[in-house]
């Protein structure tokens, strides 16, 4: 029998603090409702992960050092959710500090426009955007779309990726309609992650605009001198970074009892929840994160393997072509997705890849922890960074497309089989 150290919801504990810890219902001995919590597993796992990512850290992971040891219990259902509903607490937490940073440091860039004050401000985007990429696997209740159980659709008010619209911002910063009391209510595209990559590491004086735009038919874009043109975009800048520490807020909120309270239901599923109906049925829903690899990673982001997709098609769905971060994006997903599939502490925990131990696929579980393994490798060492990749190296980029179309494929075939899950509707249909 398949065995873990019990732990419970001690991570956003110690990484957080006590008075955090307590505020989010998380304590060191059960869920809520008497059951505890078990992560981190007894044994090696096959197809250890390399660390590294962004700056020297994995963006959202747990040391797995961190993991105490405790006695050891069987896998169940229940745990899985628990742990699932702890990792996605500490990682939207995680970020949601990493925005706090991100708007203090465009605040004092914004009061002296000084190059080391950019710079700042440039790195605290990158890490909040590195925290971000490991989160977006966690598209699990209010960050879902609206048509998925418990979701209000607040991923894309935060990140809009691959929809962006550079033209919009260059619009706002003409007509400073960033200013506006209803800003929140302005486009998704002119306010997230996506266009703070843009008014921060975007330095030129031109706009994104056709000619035929109205910023440049009536002259409001020239008559933005070169020297206002620094200051608008970083008073630009805090506000959408305001509106991206709101988001986080509010993705946050929706998890706890004052807010949609999302988190008790996905952990009494089967057991009074009104959104799924058994434990089984929260899992399916968990599992539909995990296709963000099918479209948006494998499709998207890699989208020219060699040979089967023109290249030139791939540039609209660059994700940071300013702050040359595409890479380092990827790589922060498949991180994200270890955490989900592997467990929470740098693929140490309980995850997906323990119920299919315990329903006798261990043969699957390592296949696909080997296969994310090589994958993260490949995006690790790859070079050159995707921003040149797609007309300079494609067969690199070929080469990384199949790396994840390996862990793909069995993802939509002997993985959802094994577990019987439902393919997202997104998915189904697919056959690549």
């Amino acid at each position: 029998m398949i065995k873990y150290r019990r732990v419970g919801f001690c991570f956003p504990a110690l990484l957080l603090g006590g008075a955090v810890a307590s505020f989010l219902g998380l304590g060191c001995s059960n869920n809520g409702s008497g059951e505890p919590v078990y992560t981190g597993k007894t044994g090696g796992t096959s197809g250890t992960p390399a660390t590294g990512g962004v700056a020297g850290f994995d963006a959202g992971m747990v040391d797995a050092a961190a993991v105490p040891d405790a006695e050891t219990i069987a896998f169940s259902k229940a745990a899985l959710i628990a742990a699932i509903a702890e990792c996605t607490a500490l990682g939207g937490n995680t970020f949601q500090s990493a925005a706090q940073a991100l708007h203090d440091k465009l605040v004092g860039y914004a009061a002296n426009l000084s190059p080391e004050a950019l710079s700042q401000a440039q790195e605290a985007w990158r890490i909040a955007n590195a925290h971000w990429q490991a989160a977006e696997l966690f598209q699990i209740g209010p960050a879902a779309s609206s048509g998925r159980p418990g979701g209000q659709g607040l991923r894309t008010q935060i990140y809009s990726y691959p929809q962006k619209a550079r033209c919009g911002v260059d619009q706002l910063i003409a007509t400073q309609g960033y200013s506006r009391t209803d800003f929140a209510n302005t486009l998704v595209v002119s306010r997230g992650l996506d266009a703070l990559e843009y008014l921060l590491f975007h330095t030129g004086t031109n706009n994104a605009c056709p000619s035929t735009a109205d910023i440049n038919t009536q002259g409001t874009w020239a008559a933005v001198s070169p020297t206002v043109l620094p200051q608008r975009r970083a008073d630009y800048a805090v506000a959408a970074a305001a509106d991206v520490l709101a988001r986080a807020q509010q993705i946050n909120t929706a998890w706890l009892p004052g807010g949609a309270n999302f988190r008790q239901q996905f952990v009494s599923a089967g057991a009074g929840s009104t959104l799924f109906a058994t434990d089984h049925d929260a899992l399916n829903a968990a599992s539909d994160a995990f296709f963000y690899l099918d479209r948006e990673i494998k499709d998207q982001k890699i989208c020219c393997a060699a040979g089967s997709l023109d290249c030139s098609a791939c540039v609209p769905y660059l994700e940071a072509e300013f702050a040359r971060s595409s890479t380092q994006n990827v790589a922060q997903n498949l991180r994200g997705f270890r955490q989900l599939f592997s467990g929470c502490a740098d693929g140490v925990g309980l995850g997906f890849d323990d119920w299919l131990r315990a329903v006798g696929q261990n043969a699957l579980a390592d296949a696909m922890n080997d296969a994310l393994a090589d994958a993260i490798v490949a995006t690790d060492t790859f070079t050159p960074p995707l921003e040149d990749a797609f007309s300079s190296s494609k067969e690199n980029v070929g080469a990384l497309h199949t790396k994840i179309k390996i862990l793909n494929d069995l993802l939509k075939t002997q993985f959802i089989t094994a577990l019987n899950i439902d393919l997202p509707m997104t998915v189904e249909g697919d056959n690549d």
